[in-house]
Parts: structure tokens; C-alpha cells; sequence
């Protein structure tokens, strides 16, 4: 991968948008949705599609985890995140995303989504956790659960 699609903060590396997006165009695409799930707090789900599967996951945006200059884009926000977190499962990436900087300058942490998950898990529907890192699973379009971080258990 070329370092220019590559940005460094605080001392650590984060992919750009613009390579998960061309990545994903250029190889194996079928399509990318997008929907709102929740409007407080604004939550948006993207599903990416193409030869290697279906990849769903969440962005949020709030005047608590955007600058000032972006909170009146926040739908856009919300949507780039979360395009950019399936596009990162898709492409095999598993560096974070420069777009989904929580705030003005914190990284989201494996809390963070935890807690997000949380939140949107059904009423009554177990949460599932993995028993390695012992944080939520994600449960897949077919109905089968797994480790966000791939533990394999």
C-alpha cells in the first residue's frame, strides 16, 4: 500500500478513506448501503457487498465525538464512519480509519464500539461475548456470531 494513503496521529498510523473506497471499487465490489438506524444518538448503518461477502457496520456522530466544524454535517459523518469500518472489514484492514476519530483528537477505543453495541442490541436478545477478549460479538446477516477481533472462538 502506498504511504500516501497512509496518516499518522499522535504517534500512530491510520488508513485514508479514499483507499478503502478505491480498493473497494477497483476489486470486487457489488454495492454499498447505507441507513439510518437511530436518530438519538445518530447512528448509521452501511453494508458492504461484493465477491468476498456482506460487511455491516455502525458509525455514530454527536456533538460529543465530532469537532465544532463538522457537527452540522453530522449525518454525513455518521455515514462516512461507518462506510469506512465496513469497507475495513471487506479489504481486510485493520487499521482504523483516520474518519473515524472520536472528538477532535481520540481514536475510538474497543470500549467505545462496545458500548455502542450495547445500546443497539435488541430487547431481549443476548449479547454474545467472546471468550478470548471478552467483548461483544457481532452477529453476521446469516445469523452466526463472531469476534470483531477474530479471536476464533
Amino acid at each position: 500500500m502506498d504511504q500516501k494513503f497512509i496518516i499518522s496521529l499522535q504517534g500512530k498510523e491510520f488508513i485514508k478513506f479514499e483507499w478503502l473506497l478505491n480498493e473497494f471499487h477497483t476489486n470486487w465490489w457489488k454495492s454499498i448501503k447505507t441507513e439510518i438506524i437511530s436518530t438519538t444518538p445518530l447512528i448509521v448503518q452501511a453494508t458492504a457487498e461484493g465477491e468476498k461477502g456482506t460487511y455491516q457496520w455502525i458509525g455514530d456522530a454527536d456533538e460529543k465525538n465530532v469537532n465544532s466544524m463538522i457537527i452540522k454535517h453530522k449525518i454525513r459523518m455518521a455515514e462516512t464512519r461507518a462506510i469506512a469500518r465496513a469497507l475495513r472489514w471487506y479489504c481486510n484492514i485493520w487499521m482504523c480509519s483516520a474518519d473515524e476519530m472520536w472528538g477532535d483528537d481520540k481514536p475510538a477505543t474497543n470500549a467505545d464500539y462496545n458500548k455502542l453495541e450495547k445500546d443497539l442490541s435488541k430487547p431481549g436478545e443476548p449479547v454474545q461475548m467472546c471468550e478470548k477478549c471478552n467483548i461483544p460479538k457481532v452477529k453476521s446477516q446469516k445469523g452466526s456470531w463472531y469476534c470483531k477481533n477474530f479471536c476464533w472462538k
